[in-house]
């Protein structure tokens, strides 16, 4: 099963799902797992802090050379995610 975070996994262990033994689980943000105190989940570390890096290196940018609205030509980044291995789904 793929879910966002904690919320699916914890429901489907207290429905009494025995991960990964009956059902594999891989979460599309591991982070937010490791917030609500559930560790080794298989998944996406979606590596929230270079996007926040990226952000403000954009608008430090911007501010520099006094850009202000909406810009004409807008450059899109992309920081790609990558895989964790954890303890709720097979290894790869």
């Amino acid at each position: 099963m793929i879910g966002f975070g904690p919320k699916q996994l914890l429901l489907l262990t207290e429905l009494g799902c025995r991960i990964p033994r009956d059902l594999a689980f891989v979460a599309l943000d591991v982070e937010q797992t490791r917030l609500a105190h559930v560790e080794k989940v298989t998944g996406i570390n979606q590596n929230l802090p270079l996007i926040g890096a990226t952000a403000i290196d954009i608008l430090a940018s911007q501010l520099y050379h006094n850009e202000q609205g909406l810009p004409q030509r807008p450059v899109y980044s992309m920081i790609e995610g990558y895989w964790v291995e954890g303890r709720t789904a097979p290894p790869r």
